[in-house]
């Protein structure tokens, strides 16, 4: 569905992270991260999971839309860890999607 509504020379993806608070540390992958949101009321760090998301952008009549296409658990601390799980989930779906723009 995808490569046949994003049609054309070039097809556009996003890649955004997602932090889930969590109370417990035994939940995969919690660690205290940064959180970047700077909600009121909210500590700067949280112990959260952190998933990183690769979405394909898809025209839609009044404006584009993302389409989330493959989400992954980020294990690791730091932002060295969710760069190497984007750069698995492109490799994942990039021969299926064609020639992608980040």
């Amino acid at each position: 569905i995808v490569r046949r509504e994003t049609c054309g020379p070039r097809r556009f993806a996003i890649i955004d992270d997602t932090l889930a608070p969590r109370g417990s540390a035994k939940a995969p992958g919690a660690a205290v991260r940064f959180d970047h949101a700077r909600k009121p009321n909210r500590p700067s760090f949280l112990l959260c999971q952190a998933f990183v998301t690769l979405c394909a952008v898809v025209p839609c009549r009044d404006r584009p839309r993302a389409v989330p296409i493959l989400t992954g658990l980020c294990r690791g601390v730091g932002h060295v860890g969710k760069t190497a799980l984007a750069k698995t989930l492109l490799r994942a779906v990039g021969d299926r999607l064609g020639p992608l723009c980040l």
